[in-house]
């Protein structure tokens, strides 16, 4: 994780060796009972989790481990945006061309497009989260590149991973 505006770090899972690599990092490290850590659990959930565990934090800026990739100065750059907006919540992502096969004819690129959130970087308020709120009509958008826009949900997203973080120099 490359920021210099991060003042504290959390890392949250019931994994003991995952902990344990962030206590041995001098990160918080928080033990997430097992009702959060399902396959079923909501995100949501967790940082409310998080918010009652330290509730000095005002804002939260939640990377998720399934979104991986980050430029450089990406999550500093989502800081500063956020900082300088009036919005609720700022959210990485891109403009999506794809639709259900059914509500479309032509060419895919002609599709009008739609803000598709990736996952990598959420920024949002303490109390938001308290009151069981993630998303908000009122958010900022921050676009990323296609490789960073890469999410893990199976074995061929992990190893694609894997070749965008050892083979494009500006994520290493």
């Amino acid at each position: 994780m490359r920021s210099s505006l991060l003042s504290q770090l959390v890392v949250t899972s019931d994994d003991e060796r995952v902990l344990n690599i962030a206590k041995n990092n001098s990160i918080n490290a928080l033990k997430r009972p097992q009702e959060l850590a399902t396959d079923d659990s909501l995100i949501i959930d967790t940082l409310k989790h998080v918010v009652q565990n330290f509730p000095s934090y005002t804002h939260i800026v939640l990377l998720q481990p399934t979104s991986p990739i980050r430029g450089k100065k990406l999550i500093d750059t989502c800081i500063k945006k956020y900082e300088k907006s009036d919005c609720d919540v700022l959210v990485t992502g891109f403009d999506c061309h794809y639709k259900p096969y059914e509500t479309y004819i032509g060419r895919r690129q002609d599709l009008e497009t739609f803000f598709y959130n990736d996952g990598s970087v959420y920024i949002l308020p303490s109390e938001r989260i308290k009151s069981g709120l993630l998303n908000s009509p009122n958010y900022c958008r921050m676009y990323t590149s296609r490789e960073e826009s890469v999410e893990i949900d199976d074995e061929f997203d992990f190893w694609l991973c894997e070749q965008i973080l050892q083979n494009y120099s500006k994520f290493q």
